[in-house]
């Protein structure tokens, strides 16, 4: 079985010699969209054009994780934080606490808080299409979608993004660019896409916010990219799907609801898939470590997000937190699926994240 991702990581060996380059140039990395080029994204991308996107080939991928690895409380300095999603059909005050209820208490009273050895658990099911998929589509699915654009070889591809504030979207660094420095065309987000419909347009990207050490290095720890779309008719992305809020420094003794369009066999793509899984693993071959939980999720759920404190329907101060992407699998490994550590701080993703929803 394979999974995902359109980067190959056989030169992770060589991540180091791009280290210096990339930070000289700063932790992060903008790449504007000529607006002809974004505009003819749209016409580009037909129902039949996106039925038939493939999910990015299999990469060599980092060697296997050996069980549950300990320390599942390491994180980068700093007190944990988020910033709260936002409903566009809820009138109600949606203002942010300064508090996050991660459920630290009933995972670790549960005996999760070592992890778990190979398979993990998880619970992998397709969302019921009463809930997506159609304009009276609630409030969180309608922030989540499918992205489609055209690789450096020409061949159409797709990934998974959310809503994340203003007219940003959230989705995995290897769902922009090829990690060595050359970034993809006709990129567009679906919201709430479903088997080739887009109930609420086509948002076509005006510039990618990624990570140096990604963008020329392939640096899978830092995995996480913004893109910004164009407003459609006249209104901004969050404005009229919504977004999900943001949560960083979080413990990983977490349970989340992972979302994403598998479209590698047996999956096809054409509809959204929810995984439930609790922390599983950490990888600390990577730099920040990365997070692992388990799911039979494959190619195509590349950049769909980890979602914290999950409440169909709802939105407020602690709910419906992004706190993770779909990434990687390790060698042989497919059962469990890997995200970037969401850390805090002007050069973590806090910092990636604030400058995105500031666009």
């Amino acid at each position: 079985m394979r999974r995902f991702l359109c980067i190959s990581f056989a030169v992770i060996i060589y991540a180091a010699a791009w280290v210096g380059s990339a930070a000289a140039a700063g932790p992060f990395a903008t790449h504007a969209i000529a607006s002809d080029q974004s505009d003819a994204a749209v016409s580009y991308w037909t129902p039949e054009r996106m039925m038939h996107a493939k999910p990015c080939p299999t990469p060599h991928k980092p060697a296997a994780v050996q069980g549950a690895i300990a320390e599942p409380l390491g994180k980068a300095t700093g007190a944990a934080g988020y910033y709260p999603g936002y409903d566009p059909d809820k009138k109600a005050d949606q203002s942010a606490d300064n508090t996050v209820n991660d459920r630290v208490g009933s995972l670790v009273s549960a005996g999760v808080s070592n992890g778990y050895n190979y398979p993990p658990p998880q619970e992998t099911f397709f969302v019921m299409t009463s809930l997506y998929g159609k304009i009276s589509t609630p409030y969180p699915y309608k922030t989540i979608g499918k992205v489609f654009f055209v690789e450096e070889d020409g061949y159409d591809s797709q990934c998974s993004a959310a809503s994340i504030g203003g007219r940003a979207v959230l989705t995995a660094a290897h769902c922009v660019c090829d990690g060595n420095g050359t970034y993809y065309t006709k990129w567009v987000f679906v919201p709430a896409y479903h088997d080739g419909k887009a109930p609420f347009g086509k948002w076509t990207a005006s510039s990618f916010l990624t990570f140096s050490d990604f963008l020329q290095g392939q640096s899978i720890g830092r995995d996480v990219a913004f893109a910004i779309v164009k407003d459609n008719k006249g209104k901004k992305l969050s404005r009229r799907v919504g977004n999900l809020g943001f949560a960083y420094n979080q413990s990983r003794i977490l349970h989340w609801s992972m979302f994403g369009y598998p479209a590698e066999y047996p999956w096809t793509g054409k509809v959204m898939v929810d995984t439930e899984a609790s922390y599983a693993a950490v990888d600390s071959t990577q730099d920040p470590n990365t997070t692992g939980i388990g799911t039979t999720q494959l190619g195509g759920c590349s950049g769909g997000p980890w979602i914290m404190n999950f409440v169909p329907g709802s939105s407020g101060s602690k709910i419906n937190l992004a706190n993770g992407v779909n990434s990687y699998s390790p060698l042989d490994q497919d059962d469990w699926i890997f995200s970037p550590y969401f850390d805090g701080g002007d050069t973590g993703v806090q910092g990636l994240y604030e400058q995105a929803i500031a666009k």
